[in-house]
């Protein structure tokens, strides 16, 4: 486990690694546009930032901003930095599921990906969607295989998964259900109530 837990750690590195030459300067897309806005004021009415409104990531993204004070810098950087948390944590998803060698092939072709890269120096908010999304499907992994400690862990990231991208979430169901099949109905009903608790923290804000 050290040495996977090091492994991931230089992928992690490496990834970040790739994203320290380029520096836009710009704000990529009107999407891109409309979350920078949504840093100053929280208005879908007003696309600021566009339906489905990704509450969390601009709460997130205000969060980081208060160290950066640039929207367009502040944004880049989540890419980034969740971009090299995406190819460590396919990694160690690939050990779960298979093996080393399928974890570390998983990373180099996520690394070597020009379209990943691209999204992770820019002010969208792709990056940290794959990241969260590989996170939820471990997690899911082992309350499949019976490891049921993870069911409540698993829940919190599916609404975490949700307020950051609420697609995200309705995509994950088939898994999640799947996953939850194997709980057993009062286990299963115990991970959808805390489910339920966390999207409605950002639904009922949203």
């Amino acid at each position: 486990m050290k040495k996977d837990g090091l492994i991931a750690t230089l992928l992690f590195a490496l990834g970040l690694y790739l994203h320290i030459p380029v520096k836009w300067q710009i704000l990529y897309h009107w999407d891109s546009i409309n979350f920078a806005l949504a840093l100053s004021k929280f208005d879908v009415a007003a696309g600021q930032p566009h339906m489905p409104g990704y509450i969390l990531y601009v709460y997130l993204a205000r969060l980081v901003n208060g160290i950066f004070h640039n929207p367009q810098t502040t944004l880049v950087v989540i890419s980034a930095v969740s971009s090299a948390l995406a190819i460590a944590a396919i990694y160690l998803l690939g050990i779960m599921l298979y093996s080393r060698l399928t974890g570390f092939l998983a990373a180099l072709f996520l690394i070597s990906s020009p379209l990943f890269l691209f999204y992770g120096e820019i002010a969208l908010p792709h990056t940290l969607d794959a990241f969260v999304v590989i996170l939820c499907v471990g997690m899911l992994f082992q309350v499949s295989r019976g490891k049921h400690n993870w069911a409540i862990a698993a829940a919190i990231c599916l609404g975490i998964a949700g307020g950051l991208r609420p697609q995200t979430e309705l995509f994950l169901a088939p898994l999640a259900l799947y996953a939850g099949w194997k709980l057993g109905w009062r286990r299963g009903l115990m991970a959808l109530g805390v489910l339920a608790i966390v999207d409605l923290a950002w639904f009922i804000p949203l």
